[in-house]
């Protein structure tokens, strides 16, 4: 008697379908490339976080991407067992950077540094808004930071200022840029 993985393969070749092992085949020979692709992600964000500067205000998580943290619990999971298992040793290790990298978009922070602003946004979700392409600012009545850009306009962050921190953020913008309203005005 034929086990019943051996009559699903079998049925499933029946119709046209591929068989799990081509799905194993094909989700192995993409696991290099997709090493490659998230571990490239990760150098973007110690790259780009590098070349900020130190930080001069932290201003906490953009949005709370909660789910972000449980998925990256799943693929951590799935690589460590992948990895210990030795089933398939490089899709565990493409779990693992894909972990990671959800791990890092789930807690990306707004940061003030010397050489601008790092925000959300660019190829793989964060991009350093450099002091000379932000023409203006603007903290609105709810504390949610604007700034006019010199190539994309008007941008805004889903993120408040908390109100104990608006006054640095202010002192600390003022020092480096104009107020919307004057920048509209002059």
């Amino acid at each position: 008697m034929r086990s019943t993985n051996a009559m699903i393969q079998s049925g499933l070749k029946g119709i046209g379908m591929p068989t799990i092992s081509a799905h194993s085949q094909a989700l192995d020979s993409m696991s290099l490339p997709l090493d490659l692709l998230v571990a490239s992600l990760l150098v973007y964000v110690f790259v780009l976080r590098k070349r900020a500067g130190a930080v001069l205000l932290d201003l906490g998580r953009i949005r709370k991407r909660d789910f972000l943290l449980l998925l990256g619990g799943f693929w951590l999971f799935n690589g460590v067992f992948q990895i210990l298992t030795g089933h398939r040793p490089y899709y565990g290790i493409a779990c693992l950077l894909l972990s990671t990298g959800l791990y890092i978009a789930a807690t990306q922070r707004l940061l003030i540094c010397q050489k601008g602003i790092v925000a959300t946004g660019g190829p793989f979700g964060l991009r350093l808004l450099r002091w000379e392409d932000i023409l203006s600012y603007d903290l609105g009545d709810r504390g949610t930071l604007g700034l006019v850009l010199r190539k994309k306009g008007w941008t805004a962050f889903g993120k408040q200022v908390p109100f104990d921190d608006r006054q640095r953020v202010e002192a600390l913008m003022d020092s480096r840029l104009p107020k919307l309203n004057d920048h509209v005005a002059g």
